[in-house]
């Protein structure tokens, strides 16, 4: 029933889009226009948050590692990794790391450093919007870990054994970790004062008889002509219209956005959370949804429309 719901709207936008096709196919034609080099690729875009935690080096966040006591203490106060790094980071930790971050962000625009200043630019949002506790938050699970292996070794990680560090450390707590962020939806859900069965009623209310709003029917337009040309084949360009426009057509209008302005962050997160939680999708469906929202918020298209602002957060979230 909802797929044909979808199918209709679609041929709605559609038909309403037809009198501006020209002038988009004209905008789209001076895209083309613009040099290369201009563009931010995705690989580029993903090779930098994987890069991410080697700020810990830098000099203005090295100077937040954990010395022995603290160590010891936080060892002696939990047994597990992720308790510990809590109470290492208790107090106004996560508050000096977003300081040193902002500090770093106007180095490295002095230095012209395009690719480490999106880096913090990233983690600077991250950390003001998402209230992420310190054990799943990147940066201070690196500069504790770097600060038990400087103790033990005597050196620190480079950067291809902390990211092997990292991955164990996800890997080894992945059970706390999963509990840790149900325990964030929780919370999430709780402040908002709706409880999941209500808003699984709101859902259902809202959709009835929504039309997408013109804002993010043309959005939809594009997209649809932008999955054209980023997938050869048909089926490819039908999963990223499909995954973006349960994105920007229907939970845009579930949730009441009329302007791409209203794009956020922290919005697209909330969306990977409904879409988990309403349409139940397999491991392998949610992997596909979070690859399609990376390929458009890494996209030209995206950058123009919506902005680095927006797009280059987003992407360190999904």
């Amino acid at each position: 029933m909802a797929k044909k719901k979808k199918s209709q709207k679609q041929g709605i936008q559609k038909r309403k889009l037809n009198k501006v096709n020209q002038r988009k196919e004209a905008k789209r034609k001076l895209a083309a226009k613009q040099a290369p080099q201009r563009r931010p690729s995705m690989g580029k875009i993903k090779r930098n948050l994987r890069a991410l935690p080697g700020l810990i080096f830098e000099p203005e966040m090295a100077a937040l590692g954990f010395d022995g006591p603290a160590l010891a203490q936080a060892q002696a106060a939990a047994a597990i990794e992720p308790e510990q790094i809590e109470a290492a980071a208790a107090g106004d930790y996560l508050e000096r790391v977003t300081a040193a971050l902002k500090v770093l962000d106007v180095r490295f625009a002095k230095e012209g450093n395009a690719d480490k200043r999106m880096m913090t630019q990233a983690m600077i949002y991250f950390m003001d919007q998402a209230h992420t506790p310190p054990c799943m938050n990147q940066l201070v699970v690196a500069l504790y870990l770097n600060s038990k292996h400087r103790l033990e070794t005597g050196a620190d990680f480079d950067f291809a054994t902390l990211d092997q560090a990292l991955k164990a450390y996800d890997l080894n707590h992945e059970a706390f970790l999963e509990a840790k962020s149900k325990e964030m939806e929780a919370a999430q859900a709780a402040a908002s004062g709706t409880t999941a069965g209500e808003q699984e009623e709101e859902d259902e209310d809202d959709s009835e008889g929504d039309e997408t709003p013109e804002a993010f029917a043309n959005l939809l337009s594009d997209i649809e002509d932008w999955a054209q040309t980023v997938e050869s084949d048909t089926d490819g360009q039908e999963r990223l219209v499909e995954d973006l426009s349960t994105l920007f057509g229907d939970y845009a209008t579930e949730k009441g956005w009329t302007q791409l302005a209203e794009v956020e962050p922290k919005k697209v997160q909330a969306f990977l959370v409904w879409f988990e939680r309403n349409l139940n999708p397999t491991q392998a469906d949610l992997q596909l949804m979070k690859g399609s929202l990376t390929r458009f918020f890494s996209s030209t298209l995206a950058q123009d429309r919506l902005g680095a602002a927006v797009c280059t957060p987003t992407l360190a979230l999904v």
